[in-house]
Order: structure tokens, then sequence, then C-alpha cells
């Protein structure tokens, strides 16, 4: 441990039709698994740079998958594999476990290319006054959550892919007193219409 702060990246290797199933319509599976990749190497790619202010971890569904492997030996980064169960199982148990050696951890997904160092440090400052930090999604998740102190409440009980992800946790939040703020919402890419939005991306263009 180099520093009092860990990022953890969650990821799925890239499986045509197990990945980006609401952009097969309209991408096809190969290309929907593509475009995942794509966005996942970025943020891997973005996020290892930034390891002067905190750690950075890739924890996935498939740790034998070779484009996983590869992209790890790129970037130079410590993968691991995810617990059985769903998103909040996992999250929870890769928040239990960080929290035992660092400070500060922050989870993010693969699927927002608004993720960078800049908000990862705002949701890191907000941790100084606060148990609990989120960056929400416009479609009612958040792109990422950072913890001081392992706070399981936050994983029960939740619909996860769902429009009320946000609101459901903060509810959690609520009920259990736990002192948590959130950062302007951010876009992240489920759907065809969620392209657009990033129309100017090198990455996305190759999909428009």
């Amino acid at each position: 441990m180099s520093q009092s702060q860990l990022v953890i990246q969650f990821a799925k290797a890239p499986v045509a039709g197990k990945v980006k199933t609401r952009l097969i319509p309209h991408l096809g599976a190969a290309r929907a698994c593509q475009l995942h990749w794509d966005m996942t190497s970025e943020l891997v790619r973005s996020l290892s740079s930034g390891v002067s202010s905190f750690d950075f971890q890739l924890h996935v569904n498939d740790s034998e998958s070779k484009e996983v492997i590869a992209l790890a030996k790129k970037y130079n980064c410590l993968f691991k594999q995810q617990v059985e169960g769903d998103l909040g199982d996992r999250m929870s148990y890769a928040f239990e476990q960080g929290l035992k050696h660092y400070q500060r951890v922050a989870i993010v997904g693969s699927d927002c290319l608004a993720v960078n160092e800049n908000l990862l440090a705002q949701l890191f400052d907000l941790l100084s006054s606060n148990d609990v930090a989120l960056l929400p999604s416009m479609d009612g998740g958040y792109a990422a959550i950072a913890m001081r102190h392992y706070t399981p409440h936050v994983f029960e009980n939740i619909e996860w892919g769902s429009a009320t992800v946000l609101s459901k946790t903060i509810r959690r939040l609520n009920n259990n007193r736990i002192n948590f703020h959130q950062l302007a919402p951010v876009m992240d890419i489920d759907i065809a219409d969620d392209l657009q939005y990033y129309s100017d991306h090198k990455i996305i263009r190759r999909y428009l």
C-alpha cells in the first residue's frame, strides 16, 4: 500500500451478448461488446495514470480472461476476481476488504467516460466530513461511490440496474443516519441515445 486512498474499477470481461445488452439492438452483439471493452480500457488507462494520488485495482468477473490479463499487464495494474453474488454483494465485499488497508476507498463502474482523476479527488475530499460520497448518473444510478467506513447498509435490498438505485441508496443512508454528500450527476452509456451525449469523444465517434 503506497497511498491512503484506493480506487477500484469494476468491469466485466468482454463476452459478446453478455455486456452492454441494451445496446445490442442498435450496435449488434459484437460491436456492443467492443464498445464495452473500449470504455473499460480507456478508464483503466486514465485511472492507472493517477496513481500519484491513489492506488488502483481492477476487479473483474473473470480474472482468467485473456483480454483482462493483457489489459492489466499493459497498464501494470493489479486485478482481482470479484466474489459471487449480485452487484451489491460484490461491492460490499470489495469495500470491506479495501477499508482494512486504506483510509478511503472508491468504486467506479466502467461505462461512464466522464469519470476521471479530478472527480475521484472530489469524492475523496467529501469524505473529510462525510462517511459516504456519491457520483450519481443521469439514469437514476451512480457511476461511483466512496466510503471511509465500511457501510454495508448501502447495498441492501437494491434493484441493481433500475432507475431507483440512487433513490433507494439515499433512503438507506438516511434511515441509518449515515452522513453523505453527492456530486452533480454524470452520463453513463447504456442505451443508444446515451451515445449522442459523448458524440465528440474519440471512442464514441466510432459507434455513431
